[in-house]
């Protein structure tokens, strides 16, 4: 583990409702299977260049 970083997981599940509390604690990644057990949405991803 890359030194001062604090990893885990979160066992009830990352989803919608708590992604915005993980972020604002501090988290610098997030990984969830939600997506693909959540109801359809209709999604957009705008991605560029650094």
């Amino acid at each position: 583990m890359a030194a001062g970083r604090t990893f885990g997981y979160d066992v009830d599940g990352l989803g919608a409702g708590n992604a915005a509390a993980y972020a604002e604690a501090g988290a610098q990644i997030l990984v969830t299977s939600a997506p693909y057990f959540a109801r359809p949405r209709d999604v957009a991803v705008t991605m560029e260049s650094g």
